[in-house]
């Protein structure tokens, strides 16, 4: 990773060692603090995310395509955000099927309007429960 090498250089001389600057990229990296994928810091949190919610073990250069319209056109957190709310709601028999990102994005509209149902469906229970 050229990333990687090139933070590891930036941080040495301020550490004191090379093994103590890879410590500390390693531990920013595991940690959320710091992205060292391909690009985009936004793309990367967006396929990383829907790679470990969603248990899909490929993205295709597409998908990182389509992450970042959807970074671009909704904001990375959001996206994340309804990745997560979606993977909860997945097992849903009227789940919107998705097995990637770019499916993700082609039905972004089928997606918003199932967990907003869903919401509206949980607090009518509430409401009647109460």
């Amino acid at each position: 990773m050229e990333k990687k090498q090139d933070a590891i250089k930036a941080i040495t001389p301020i550490v004191g060692s090379i093994i103590t600057a890879e410590l500390v990229i390693d531990r920013l990296n595991e940690s959320g603090y710091m992205q060292l994928g391909y690009g985009n810091s936004d793309v990367d949190s967006i396929v990383s995310t829907f790679l470990e919610t969603l248990g899909t073990t490929k993205a295709s250069r597409a998908d990182r395509f389509a992450a970042n319209r959807l970074s671009k056109k909704y904001g990375a957190q959001s996206v994340t955000g309804i990745i997560k709310l979606y993977a909860s709601l997945a097992d849903d028999q009227y789940a919107p099927v998705i097995g990637s990102v770019t499916q993700l994005e082609d039905k972004w509209v089928n997606v918003m309007s199932f967990i907003r149902k869903r919401a509206q469906s949980q607090r009518d229970d509430v409401i009647e429960t109460a």
